[in-house]
């Protein structure tokens, strides 16, 4: 799904923010930190909608809300779903 806001100069560097976003997912699943977890999240809303990546923002705004909470089981839970999500997309891209 495109959006209005999907910066196309962008559409190259696609497979790199995917890629830096898995480990970013993968540190925090490691070491889960409602403080890193809340920055992600920010920079994940910033960034996901000029990548193209809707589905992420999305994401970022559940996550955001369970680390405001400090709901770690639920923190662990949608960072998985971003996994899934980021995965998928590199996929889409292959």
């Amino acid at each position: 799904m495109q959006s209005d806001l999907e910066d196309p100069a962008l559409i190259k560097f696609r497979p790199e923010f995917l890629q830096n976003r898995l480990k970013e997912i993968t540190m925090a699943l490691s070491d889960p930190d409602f403080n890193v977890i809340r920055g992600l999240c920010h920079n994940w809303k910033g960034f996901s909608r000029p990548y193209g990546f809707l589905g992420l923002e999305s994401i970022a705004n559940e996550l955001s809300e369970k680390a405001k909470s400090k709901d770690l089981q639920g923190c662990i839970e949608i960072l998985e779903k971003a996994k899934d999500y980021c995965i998928e997309q590199q996929q889409k891209l292959n």
